[in-house]
C-alpha cells in the first residue's frame, strides 16, 4: 500500500502539480493570487520525486492538507477545507448508516443464507435465491430510484401526510434531526448489501450441512443453538467472510447512493469534481483511507479465521 500511494503521488505531482483553479488563475495574471506563494506552498521548487515522497509522508500521519480554494466542492469555510473534516467529519451521518446497514446486511444474508441451504432445492431456497438475485442483478443506481418513485407514487395516491405515522415510509426527503428518516435508507442499503452475502453463506452452509461431522452432532441429539454455532456457523464463517472487507469499504464508498438518492448531507458526490480539478489532497487522502480500511479489515478477517480454525473437526477425524 505504502508503494502504491508513493506512485500515485508521484503520478499526480508529475503531470498535475497545482489544483485546475490555481492553475487557470496564474494563467491568467490577474493579480488576485500571490503565484510565488502557491509554489512554495505546492513545493515546485523540489522534483517530482521529492514532492511525492513528502506528500506520502504527509499522507502516512493523516496530514492530508486542504482544498485548495473556498467556496468550490461544497466547501464554505476554511475550517470545511481541511481533507479530514471533508471526507470524514462532514459524512458521518452517511458512514453511521452504512455501518448498521452493514451489520443488518451481515445478519440478515447469514440467516437467509442457512435458511436457503437447510431448505435447499425446496420453496424457500428458491424464494430466497429470486429475491437475492433480484438485488445483485439490477445496479444500486437503478434500484434506489425505483423504489423511491414506487414510495412517492403510493404515497400520492394514498394521499399521506405530515401527520400520518406511516409518512416516513413514503417521503424521500432525508431530515438528519428526525430519526425515522434513518430507517428507509438503511431499509435499502441492507437489502442492496445482503444479497452477496447470502448467496456466498448458503454455499458455504451447504457444504457445512453435508459433512459427516455435522450430521454425526445431530444424531447424538446436541441442542440446535450449539450445532449451529459451534458447527454449522462455525466452520461456514471461513467463506462467509473474505466479502467483509468489500462491505465494510462499502460504509464509505455507498455514501455516494446516500447523498444523490436521499439527500443525506456529505461530500462524495463532488468526487468527480475533484478528479477533474486536480485536487490532489482529496483524492490520494481517499485513496489512502479506503486503502487503510481495506487492508485492516483484511487483516481482521485473517485473525477470525485463525483463531476459528474452519473445518478443524474434520482434519482432527483424518
Amino acid at each position: 500500500m505504502l508503494i502504491f500511494i508513493f506512485l500515485l503521488n508521484y503520478f499526480l505531482t508529475y503531470f498535475f502539480p497545482l489544483p485546475k483553479k490555481i492553475e487557470d488563475l496564474i494563467k491568467l495574471n490577474t493579480g488576485l493570487i500571490n503565484a510565488q506563494e502557491y509554489y512554495d506552498k505546492y513545493m515546485l521548487h523540489y522534483i517530482p520525486i521529492h514532492r511525492a515522497l513528502i506528500y506520502t509522508l504527509r499522507t502516512l500521519t493523516f496530514n492530508f492538507g486542504q482544498i485548495s480554494t473556498v467556496g468550490d466542492f461544497d466547501v464554505t469555510s476554511v475550517s470545511e477545507s481541511w481533507i479530514w473534516n471533508y471526507w470524514i467529519t462532514r459524512n458521518l451521518v452517511g458512514y453511521k448508516i452504512n455501518l448498521v446497514s452493514f451489520i443488518f446486511a451481515m445478519i440478515l444474508g447469514i440467516w437467509l443464507g442457512y435458511l436457503a441451504a437447510k431448505k435447499r432445492t425446496q420453496g424457500t431456497d428458491y424464494i430466497i435465491n429470486s429475491f437475492a438475485i433480484l438485488f445483485l442483478s439490477v445496479p444500486a443506481f437503478i434500484l434506489i430510484p425505483l423504489i423511491n418513485i414506487f414510495r412517492s407514487w403510493i404515497g400520492g395516491t394514498i394521499n399521506i401526510d405530515y401527520s400520518n405515522p406511516l409518512w416516513f415510509l413514503f417521503n424521500v426527503d432525508f431530515n438528519n434531526d428526525q430519526m425515522i428518516s434513518y430507517l428507509i435508507p438503511i431499509i435499502i442499503m441492507t437489502l442492496i448489501n445482503f444479497a452477496g452475502i447470502m448467496q456466498i453463506s448458503r454455499s458455504a452452509f451447504i457444504k457445512v450441512l453435508t459433512s459427516e461431522y455435522y450430521k454425526f452432532a445431530l444424531l447424538n441429539g446436541l441442542p440446535k443453538i450449539k450445532i449451529f454455532i459451534f458447527y454449522a456457523l462455525k466452520n461456514s464463517l471461513s467463506e462467509i467472510i473474505n466479502i467483509f472487507p468489500f462491505l465494510f469499504t462499502g460504509i464509505f464508498v455507498n455514501n455516494v447512493f446516500l447523498e444523490t438518492f436521499f439527500n443525506v448531507s456529505g461530500t462524495w458526490k463532488n468526487l468527480y469534481h475533484l478528479i477533474t480539478w486536480k485536487e490532489n489532497n482529496a483524492i490520494i487522502a481517499l485513496t489512502y483511507l479506503l486503502s487503510l480500511t481495506y487492508g485492516v479489515s483484511y487483516i481482521f478477517v485473517l485473525i477470525v479465521k485463525y483463531i476459528i480454525s474452519p473445518y478443524k473437526g474434520v482434519n482432527n477425524e483424518s
